[in-house]
């Protein structure tokens, strides 16, 4: 006979058989008859039966006890649902809760009506709480809400009224991933302490996955009114005990694939983020307490002691007839309001600044038609030496060439030296003997 056949004998003749009997196996009492495809067995058995009784059993044979009745179903051909060994307790609370081994899909199932609260594959994998039809992924434990209406399982640690005083500290779970690598050998991954992963199957739409929910909170329920003296909400720590890390990160969050990306959002309006280090946005490392390597967009205001800029200049944004180069000099366009163009002709007193490529302050809104205009400080302008040579000091005016500065001539009234009022653009600190190019001038609009 099979194995598999005094397998299931084996468990019948236990589960048969009270505890006091098989607790005492020498007491005339500890005999019980054994029920065989419906006919009485030819002897009493006794209780330690010998390893290769077997049972041939080709329909359901019942074998009762105080505890409940056991169904035995080998060859799938009776009404049970499932081929295998059925326990089936008389407990009144619990009538619809069975035990069930399956031998038609290798399974151990405790199933209560439809729902399988445990149950064992032939490869090893678990589940709990799965509906009968689920079968698990390739995770050795799969846990379930039957109704998928809240949490799938939740392990709790409390100390409860039974907390006399003292430091206590507790987990609800403890989950470590630990390699040890012995040198000179060297694993190029990763080890994962923990991971948690929320997703999306199928062609609906999810309003949100949340891949680690973390909640610090006193329970909102009625009566508890207690303190925590600080909450954290995730507590993320970086320990060196002994050893080396190289590089250590509290977060590290990777490339949101998204529309619309945010690696950290901050959703309280009144809430303050404090960093007592260093702040880089971009890289490389930080230099200050706030570095930001690129550009940065304030829609309040900024406040502060100090302005620092590299660049030397003040611009705006003014709209302009066409599109300007940087070092243009440029005039008001009398025949438009608020708009400039390059300069056209000698001594303009509608001379408005020059068009600045890095300035170190910009005023005004960016955009199309627009060109930034700066009328202080320090920029690089365009300028016309072939009619004088520009020295270091020299007033600069605008020429007849167009967009192009040149040295202002003073006129001479009552024997002494004006230039002429409201045509000055700056003076020189670069020199350019001859030709045209660029020089630095330090604007001061007279």
């Amino acid at each position: 006979m099979s194995n598999r056949y005094a397998q299931t004998l084996a468990v019948l003749t236990l589960l048969a058989l009270p505890v006091a009997a098989q607790e005492h196996p020498s007491h005339p009492d500890d005999i019980r008859p054994i029920v065989v495809d419906g006919t009485l067995a030819s002897e009493p058995v006794p209780a330690k039966a010998p390893k290769d009784v077997t049972v041939q059993a080709t329909t359901t044979t019942d074998v009762i006890g105080s505890r409940g009745t056991v169904f035995v179903d080998t060859d799938d051909a009776g009404a049970l649902p499932n081929a295998g060994v059925i326990l089936k307790p008389t407990n009144a609370l619990y009538p619809d809760v069975t035990a069930r081994i399956t031998g038609s899909s290798s399974r151990f199932s405790v199933v209560q009506g439809t729902t399988q609260i445990f149950s064992v594959l032939g490869d090893g994998r678990a589940m709990v709480n799965a509906p009968a039809s689920f079968t698990p992924g390739q995770t050795k434990l799969t846990v379930l809400n039957a109704t998928h209406a809240n949490f799938g399982t939740a392990l709790t640690a409390s100390l409860y009224g039974g907390y006399t005083g003292g430091s206590v500290s507790e987990a609800a779970a403890s989950i470590e991933a630990s390699e040890i690598i012995t040198a000179p050998n060297a694993n190029t991954g990763f080890l994962t302490g923990l991971k948690a992963n929320a997703w999306l199957g199928g062609t609906g739409t999810l309003s949100a996955a949340v891949g680690v929910l973390a909640d610090a909170e006193v329970d909102p329920a009625a009566g508890n009114t207690g303190t925590i003296t600080e909450a954290k909400g995730l507590l993320a720590r970086v320990l060196n005990r002994n050893g080396v890390i190289t590089r250590g990160y509290g977060v590290f969050i990777e490339d949101v694939g998204a529309t619309t990306a945010y690696g950290i959002y901050q959703d309280g309006a009144n809430d303050g983020n404090i960093f007592h280090g260093a702040v880089t946005i971009g890289q490389p490392a930080a230099l200050s307490n706030l570095t930001v390597n690129g550009d940065a967009t304030f829609s309040g205001v900024v406040t502060g002691g100090n302005i620092r800029a590299k660049y030397q200049d003040v611009a705006e944004w003014v709209p302009a007839t066409h599109d300007l180069t940087p070092g243009t000099v440029v005039v008001l366009n009398k025949q438009k309001t608020n708009e400039v163009m390059a300069s056209a002709v000698a001594y303009d007193t509608a001379v408005a600044g020059v068009v600045s490529d890095q300035p170190g302050l910009s005023l005004g809104v960016e955009g199309t038609g627009k060109e930034q205009v700066a009328t202080t400080g320090r920029v690089k302008v365009r300028v016309d030496a072939r009619t004088a040579p520009i020295h270091v000091g020299d007033l600069l005016v605008t020429s007849d060439v167009a967009g192009t500065a040149m040295r202002s001539e003073p006129m001479t009234i009552n024997g002494r030296s004006f230039h002429q009022p409201g045509t000055i653009i700056g003076k020189a600190l670069e020199p350019l003997d001859s030709g045209m190019g660029e020089i630095l001038v330090l604007l001061s609009m007279q």
